[in-house]
This record gives structure tokens, sequence and C-alpha cells, in this order.
């Protein structure tokens, strides 16, 4: 089953907002499923002192590619370049 992982610039996107986005998605995505991780890996975890400082939020699990491509779209429609997504 393919997975990827969420993460955010911790600079600037809104973690709540972020986790928010992710619960309704996980409700309307049938097959969706989203583990948050810790979020004291997003809140306390080292910067990496890049420009942006992306840190882990969840990973999203599906097994159809074409629907985690789908779930990317609209995270990146709404958070712009605060989020990634990389596969595992």
């Amino acid at each position: 089953m393919p997975i990827w992982t969420l993460k955010a610039d911790r600079r600037k996107a809104d973690y709540q907002l972020i986790i928010a986005e992710l619960r309704v998605l996980e409700q309307t995505v049938e097959g969706l499923d989203i583990t948050v991780l810790d979020p004291t890996i997003f809140t306390d975890g080292p910067d990496a002192g890049g420009f942006r400082d992306f840190a882990p939020i969840a990973e999203l699990l599906h097994p159809n590619i074409d629907a985690l491509e789908i779930v990317g779209e609209e995270l990146l429609a709404e958070f712009g370049w605060l989020v990634d997504l990389g596969k595992e």
C-alpha cells in the first residue's frame, strides 16, 4: 500500500489548520488512512537551518496511488509551499 509522508514548514505553517484539513480529507476520501505523528516531532525538533524548515506531520496511506495524488493536490492547493509530500 502506498504511503506518503506529509511535512510542513514549521516556521510558517499552522499545525492545527493542517491537522483539521487532514481530518476532513480522511472523512471525504474513501479508503484514506491518515496517521498523525507525534506533534512534538513538528514542534520541538531541531531546526534544520535552511530557508524552510520542514518537519513531518502525518503519514497518508491509500491502496490507490491516484487517490494519494488527488489528496496531495488538495493539500498543495490549500497550503502551497508550506507543505511537502514524500513517498515512502
